[in-house]
């Protein structure tokens, strides 16, 4: 790990295991993490990519010059944690800005080009579009599925959600058995939720599928062994047989003398 490069070499090994998430993060939340993320470090990453490539590098050129005065001090402002929130709707990022006023142009440049339009939620220019939102609220910036970045919002606009996932024993208790030390990340996932969430998405799009003709017994044995495993298991398995089995589980993402490091507890 001294001499991570690239990509990999912006990824940080600073916090200690377990910090409590923002209060805006709410219990119904089936999965959190927390990554560390050197966003400073990002442009001038791109600028020795630009410079290193033999084909393309003036066009990336121009559009660092281009974009540069803008996009950089909004990524300074950035970090370096980056929350991660997962409900059953989709996957939220909640990252701190010490600068809202810097990402805000930032924002109202990229969002169009990310089919996104704004429109006003409780008082915030939230950018929303095909089931995406992205806003600047308070000292955060917020990106990723629609709904999660509305409850962002409505955590911050009331000081906190009603009920914090750092409040939620299930929660605590799962990552207080977790080992303590620095890490590059760390996180938690309800297993019993996020197999619910799945099975009923499951369900709707075989419904689908049915209803279509497209899917059915007569057609089961086109498919592979493992998606036809996947299919058994969503219908013969529910979400409370699954319980007496798995709890929620626990990883954590760091560095030793030998490199990269991942662990998973369940």
């Amino acid at each position: 790990p001294d001499d991570k490069s690239g990509i990999m070499g912006l990824l940080l090994e600073q916090d200690e295991v377990g910090q409590a998430p923002p209060k805006v993060i709410g219990d119904e939340a089936i999965g959190y993490g927390r990554m560390n993320f050197d966003f400073k470090g990002l442009m001038p990453l791109v600028e020795k990519m630009s410079a290193a490539m033999p084909m393309g590098g003036e066009e990336m050129d121009g559009m660092v010059d281009q974009f540069g005065p803008m996009v950089t001090p909004a990524l300074e402002s950035l970090g370096p944690a980056i929350h991660v929130m997962t409900t059953t709707g989709g996957t939220t990022l909640v990252i701190p800005t010490s600068d809202a006023q810097k990402m805000q142009p930032l924002l109202a440049m990229m969002g169009p080009g990310m089919g996104l339009q704004p429109r006003d939620f409780l008082g915030e220019t939230m950018w929303t579009g095909e089931g995406m939102g992205a806003c600047v609220a308070g000292n955060w910036f917020v990106l990723g599925n629609d709904k999660g970045t509305e409850q962002v919002i409505r955590g911050l606009n009331a000081g906190a959600a009603d009920h914090p996932i750092s409040k939620l024993r299930l929660f605590t208790d799962s990552v207080n058995r977790m080992p303590g030390g620095d890490a590059v990340g760390w996180g938690y996932v309800d297993v019993v939720e996020q197999f619910a969430s799945s099975r009923g998405m499951a369900e709707q799009m075989m419904g689908m599928l049915d209803a279509q003709g497209e899917f059915g017994p007569e057609n089961a044995s086109g498919a592979d062994e493992i998606t036809e495993a996947v299919i058994d298991l969503m219908e013969d398995l529910s979400p409370d047989e699954l319980a007496r089995f798995v709890g929620p589980t626990v990883w954590k993402f760091s560095g030793d003398d030998l490199g990269w490091v991942y662990r998973q507890w369940f």
